[in-house]
């Protein structure tokens, strides 16, 4: 940067290491105070080499430098080099925002300004003016709306030169509205000029001017209209650009692809910060990792006190984002200084702590954890046990009288149901699906399946009038017995009455203040006995009742099956009073099937399975397709096929790979470790060996994509012998925070894609088809797998019904791997439960040989679900009960208890104490959370550490200790700094005042609702 504050970067190989260095330097500082600070910042930026911890300090002289380095600041541990970066163009901007920032730059910043001159005086002769003057001129003076746009155009492109000037050459592009038109100049399809006579032409719907012509992108971008990558076919097709000119600045745009990418660093380039922010909340709701998420410009104001770029390269650099810094001083006559060198140090060295050490402040559900077991012992196959119910646990006091949550069903079992309880003397609430919310008197409600809203009015009433709901009975899926074959119109609307129902009812229920439990009613959901026909759809509620007690301790949830009246000779009366005994009684099994008089609950029963000598369910030769086929396990069992078995083999993966004249370049600078190099290398190998491999790149949820696929492995080599569908996405996003796009996004590969694999295949004669599931469908996985437990269910449940089609189905549901890939998602978690994980993995986790071998010896078998756990799976299920959130947060909480706190860390941000009441009670919390001291009102809450995890819980303390109870869980995504949610919570007014409209609001909610029920019950 040109001018303003300076910024110092500090990295060493240990954090004792480091603050030996800043003490070193601030000691320099106060012994020569006429050393040129910039000169000592350009100094420490080319002259180091970085290390993996790493500190900055931003500051405009050298007192306050000093200050900071002895202030005290916990080091970034940073071991990522050459992390890819993801630049995000937003499509709207204040006026504030947009014009006063730009016109700082635009003085200071000779890559900005020339930029700016370039992008004025393409627009000219298209807008008929000159916008040039709008950035020479002082003040914040709204743009013409005709204009505004424009201007958002020249000074994204601006800023997007400006940081290449920073060495930073862009992975992928994400642009909305205008941004786009940014995206496509940065990614090569449009010339300077066209994109200028695009912009200008916008909003016309107009077809794009004949004289512009397009290129296929050379940079990857996100389509606003497709919602994934953009193909050259769109990005060339002058009809695609005439569908843009009407796309709306604020378009919602789906952000699952951009934020697919491993250790991607998100840099927003444009004024404000909404878009990054927006991103933050996906990736961090994913709990793929702590995002990280930049705008260049920052809060407004940052530009103007010449503090915005410094803050943003220093924030990109601790990230691991390499930067050219004679790029950034270009221009500038600086000089290198005499400072203190590298302080080395005598090094100590530790014992590893063992295994108790480890678990004791991990969180683990499983303080003595069950012995490895031999491969032969590996397998176990769902099995069903009668169960006397006067043996399953102690019976509820059936006098205490409970207000019901009824889901009513078609069949009429919930009407019932509802009868007699309320003969009983129980408050019951009856619920039915419909397409609009309404009240249908004081007990009787029609809401939209999958609305939270509707949810938590219905709750908000009921607890007005003090009835808040104890026990619920959830039977949308007790339906009709159909033997119909699953599709996708069947799945959507299991979903919707089902997963997304239970989804919406646990966020309505919010952070369990209220002792609730949830029973899960169902028909066709279990195989007992014989005449039993599995739906698969109805499985996907699973994820809901196995995961919500996980997530709130006080739900408990149980499922229970059941077959219609008159369909085993059991009559209806007889099913009620079973119904009624069952719930009378408190929680034991979760997972209960009723048959005529019995009542089953599942176990799983351990199957022995010895090597199957020469024999084998491979061909040699046999053409072997595998979805996720580019993926460490895929690639393991590709590996092993074709060494095996000389198997020719179909790899599909989500993403294309580049282009094969550029395997070599990328091989030699990123090597064969992890990420892209990873797939080359195991690709190259094959191929050297003679393995006949073809790679395609399609999703496995859309059947165009796999029926393309699937004709072109036919075509190649004649048939298709066997089919494994290992594809699949982590999940990630505890309850309150997932949303349905997200939920979606985990159950397609498994769901859709196992669906599309059935139609692709109909006239394919295979040996087996394989589908990779996990024993999260039976364990849970615990907090934050509501959707994959569900995706994982349904691949079972798939199994179960069609296991003699395609020569033999079966679902494996496999223990974790040791296979790291997916260790990205335990960065959720706090550090203490991500050691005792990845140590559990290197201890128990199936490696890629003895995972082949497993594979190998299931198909000798005809069961179509077999679970594979290294250790005794019943030991498992039965510890893993006690697996939840409240549980880790509790330890965690202990754990750092014990702890001194830590000293803030190193932020680009500079400290700023509390100023208001207000801010000093976030403070208080936020630091007694994180276990930091001096929290300053602009650190970001997850730049702290913070996760969804603690995010959970620090928004319900938020809620008791400000008596606020109406703060939304996804707060923090939107304001994650003190500041920011000082601003949400109570705008210019003291808390008190904010619980007093809130309560306002809530009475004008419910004298909405009882005219709603007025209306309502006069028009009956």
């Amino acid at each position: 940067p040109a001018q303003g504050s300076q910024l110092l970067l500090l990295s060493a190989k240990t954090s004792t290491a480091l603050e030996a260095m800043a003490a070193n330097l601030a000691a320099r500082l106060e012994q020569q105070p006429e050393l040129n600070l910039a000169d000592v910042a350009y100094t420490l930026q080319v002259g180091r080499t970085p290390f993996d911890y790493r500190r900055v300090v931003v500051a405009a002289d050298g007192p306050a430098v000093v200050a900071a380095l002895r202030a005290g600041a916990v080091a970034v541990h940073q071991p990522q080099r050459h992390r890819p970066v993801a630049l995000l163009l937003p499509g709207t901007a204040a006026a504030a925002d947009l014009l006063g920032p730009a016109q700082t730059l635009y003085a200071r910043e000779p890559a900005f300004r020339t930029a700016v001159e370039q992008g004025c005086a393409a627009l000219r002769p298209h807008l008929g003016r000159d916008l040039l003057p709008r950035f020479a001129a002082p003040g914040d003076a709204p743009a013409e709306p005709a204009s505004a746009e424009a201007l958002l155009w020249v000074v994204e492109y601006a800023l997007a030169q400006l940081v290449g000037t920073w060495g930073i050459r862009p992975a992928a592009l994400l642009g909305v509205g205008v941004g786009e038109y940014v995206a496509a100049c940065l990614a090569g399809v449009l010339s300077l000029a066209d994109a200028a006579a695009l912009v200008a032409a916008r909003g016309h719907a107009a077809p794009a001017p004949p004289a512009v012509t397009f290129q296929p992108p050379r940079v990857p971008y996100i389509s606003q209209l497709s919602g994934t990558w953009i193909t050259a076919a769109e990005a060339t097709d002058p009809a695609y650009w005439t569908r843009l000119q009407a796309q709306p600045g604020d378009a919602a745009v789906d952000l699952a692809a951009l934020c697919a990418a491993a250790q991607q660093v998100y840099l927003e380039v444009g004024p404000g910060a909404a878009l990054s922010a927006r991103v933050a909340a996906h990736v961090a709701a994913m709990d793929a990792s702590t995002p990280a998420v930049i705008a260049v410009l920052g809060e407004r104001g940052a530009a103007e006190a010449g503090t915005g770029l410094p803050d943003t390269l220093g924030r990109l650099w601790l990230a691991g984002v390499e930067v050219d810094w004679t790029g950034v001083h270009a221009g500038a006559a600086r000089q290198r200084v005499m400072l203190p060198t590298y302080p080395f140090e005598r090094q100590r060295y530790w014992l590893e702590p063992n295994r108790q050490h480890v678990a004791s402040g991990s969180a683990s559900p499983m303080d003595d954890e069950p012995a490895k077991q031999e491969l032969a012992d590996w397998f176990y196959a769902p099995s069903w046990k009668r169960s006397n119910l006067l043996q399953t646990g102690a019976q509820s006091d059936i006098r205490e009288k409970h207000c019901w949550l009824l889901f009513l069903d078609d069949c009429g079992i919930g009407a019932q149901l509802g009868e007699r309880l309320a003969r009983d003397g129980h408050d019951v609430v009856g619920i039915t699906p419909g397409h609009t919310f309404a009240p249908l008197g004081p007990s009787a409600y029609v809401i939209r399946p999958g609305a939270r809203e509707d949810y938590e009015i219905v709750l908000q009433d009921l607890r007005a009038q003090g009835r808040a709901p104890s026990r619920v009975a959830h039977l949308w899926s007790v339906t009709p017995p159909q033997d119909r074959p699953v599709d996708d119109n069947i799945v959507a609307e299991s979903l919707n009455t089902g997963f997304f129902s239970l989804l919406a009812l646990a966020q309505a229920l919010g952070d369990g203040s209220t002792a609730c439990e949830i029973n899960v009613i169902s028909t066709g959901l279990r195989e007992v006995t014989y005449g039993d026909t599995v739906e698969p759809e109805k499985a996907l509620i699973t994820g809901p009742f196995k995961v919500i007690p996980k997530e709130n301790a006080n739900v408990e949830c149980r499922s229970i099956d059941i077959r219609l009246p008159g369909a085993d000779g059991w009559s209806a009366a007889a099913l009620l009073d079973q119904l009624v005994e069952e719930l009378a009684r408190a929680v034991s099994d979760s997972v209960i099937a009723l048959r005529g008089p019995h009542r089953w609950v599942q176990i799983f029963e351990g199957v022995h399975l010895d090597a199957p000598g020469r024999r084998t369910h491979f061909r040699a030769g046999g053409v072997y397709l595998i979805t996720g086929g580019l993926g460490g396990i895929g690639l393991a069992l590709a590996e092993h096929l074709a060494h095996t078995h000389g198997a020719k083999l179909a790899l599909v993966g989500r993403s294309e790979l580049p282009p094969r004249d550029q395997w070599e370049q990328i091989l030699a600078t990123q090597g064969d470790a992890e990420g892209i190099g990873y797939k080359l290398g195991k690709l190259r190998a094959l191929e050297a060996a003679g393995a006949e491999v073809l790679v395609a790149a399609a999703d496995v949820a859309d059947y165009d994509e796999m029926h393309a696929v699937v004709r072109q492995v036919v075509a190649r080599w004649g048939t298709i012998n066997g089919v494994i569908h290992a594809a699949g996405l982590p999940p990630g996003g505890v309850i309150q925070l997932k949303t349905p796009d997200m939920a979606l996004r985990v159950l397609a590969p498994k769901v859709m894609g196992t669906l599309v694999l059935e139609r692709v295949l109909e006239d394919i004669p295979l040996d087996f088809l394989v589908l990779f599931s996990s024993m999260s469908a039976i364990t849970s996985g615990g907090p934050g797998q509501i959707d994959y437990c569900s995706a994982n269910a349904f691949v079972d449940a798939y199994a179960q019904r069609y296991h003699d089609r395609h020569g033999q189905t079966v679902s494996i549901g496999w223990g974790e791997w040791q296979w790291d890939a997916w260790g990205e998602g335990l960065a959720g978690f706090p550090e203490e439960v991500q050691t005792f994980f990845k140590w559990k993995r290197r201890e128990y986790g199936i490696p890629f040989d003895e995972g082949c071998e497993a594979l190998q010896r299931i198909l000798g078998t005809r069961l179509p679900h077999v679970v594979v756990a290294t250790q005794d799976f019943p030991t498992m299920i039965e510890s893993g009960k006690s697996f939840s959130i409240a549980k880790i947060l509790e330890r965690v909480k202990q754990h750092r208890r014990e702890q001194p706190r830590h000293p803030r860390p190193a932020l680009a941000t500079s400290y700023v104490v509390p100023g208001t009441e207000l801010e000093e009670r976030l403070e208080a919390l936020w630091s007694d959370l994180l276990g930091i001291e001096q929290i300053g009102i602009h650190d970001n809450f997850f730049e702290l550490g913070g996760n969804s995890l603690l995010g959970v819980d620090l928004i319900a303390r938020m809620r008791q200790d400000l008596n606020i109870e109406t703060i939304p869980t996804h707060v923090l995504y939107e304001a994650p700094t003190i500041s920011t949610l000082a601003q949400f919570l109570a705008p210019v007014r003291p808390a008190a005042e904010v619980v007093e409209e809130s309560q306002d609001r809530g009475e004008r909610r419910r004298e909405k609702l009882k005219q709603m029920k007025q209306k309502t019950q006069v028009g009956m």
